[in-house]
């Protein structure tokens, strides 16, 4: 599982599947649109760490953020890049480009697994899709989150519900905001879909697991503030002048 969860946790609800998404399918080519903090494009690597160790990852995004996830500074690009440099290797890629400039540095019918995640108005959802469809695989797997968010512009639930109506390998996840997922052929030979479907047991225990990891790091979060707020209090700086006059006087 991931060793790096960061804020926001919009994704780390998916985290378990996508282990088993890997697992399943053994990708050779991941390409995520809006990677933001990271959770989701870590959880692939993680997992093609131990599934599928010569797939290559690639993470397309312009780390400024959007109307949707909020704008953000440098720090949010620099500290993944860190993590990307010290724990993977040349197989994993950040890249600093608009999906519609980017789509032009993959060929045709290469990529396994297409990660949409971008802004998430229906026409930008739509657009990501349709741009990126050449450049998948017959048989590609691709997700969609936020098919669970209903609020301001958010259109991905509305795109979603006109894809299943041609893409009949489908699921749809209801927790951490929704994940939809198709498989664009529809007699694939590793088909997992059906698997979620029949297995009520199976989809409930990503959702459990998956709940369970962002209750954690939400408290770990508070947690964290609450000891740094003591540690910076007077009463707690009081204290540890308090204790080096102790010992001052007991070493004397």
């Amino acid at each position: 599982m991931n060793n790096r969860i960061v804020f926001p946790y919009n994704w780390v609800g998916h985290i378990p599947f996508a282990f088993y998404l890997i697992e399943k399918t053994k990708p050779k080519m991941i390409v995520e649109l809006g990677t933001h903090s990271g959770n989701s494009f870590i959880a692939f690597c993680e997992a093609c760490r131990i599934y599928n160790s010569d797939a290559k990852l690639y993470a397309i995004d312009l780390w400024k953020g959007d109307n949707h996830a909020g704008f953000y500074d440098e720090n949010i690009f620099e500290d993944l890049k860190k993590y990307v440099d010290e724990n993977y290797s040349d197989n994993v890629k950040l890249i600093r480009k608009d999906f519609n400039r980017a789509v032009f540095d993959f060929e045709d019918g290469s990529i396994d697994c297409l990660h949409i995640d971008g802004l998430h108005t229906y026409d930008a959802v739509k657009n990501d899709f349709e741009t990126w469809l050449p450049k998948l695989k017959s048989n590609a797997v691709v997700l969609f989150h936020d098919t669970e968010v209903y609020r301001k512009d958010f259109g991905v639930h509305r795109y979603w519900k006109e894809l299943i109506k041609t893409y009949k390998l489908n699921f749809n996840f209801r927790h951490s905001n929704g994940l939809g997922i198709i498989i664009l052929k529809e007699n694939f030979e590793n088909n997992f879909i059906s698997e979620l479907r029949n297995s009520s047991w199976l989809s409930s225990f990503f959702e459990d697991y998956g709940n369970k990891l962002i209750e954690f790091n939400s408290l770990k979060d508070s947690y964290n503030k609450i000891k740094l707020n003591y540690e910076t209090s007077i009463s707690f700086r009081f204290r540890i002048i308090l204790r080096k006059i102790k010992n001052k006087v007991l070493n004397k």
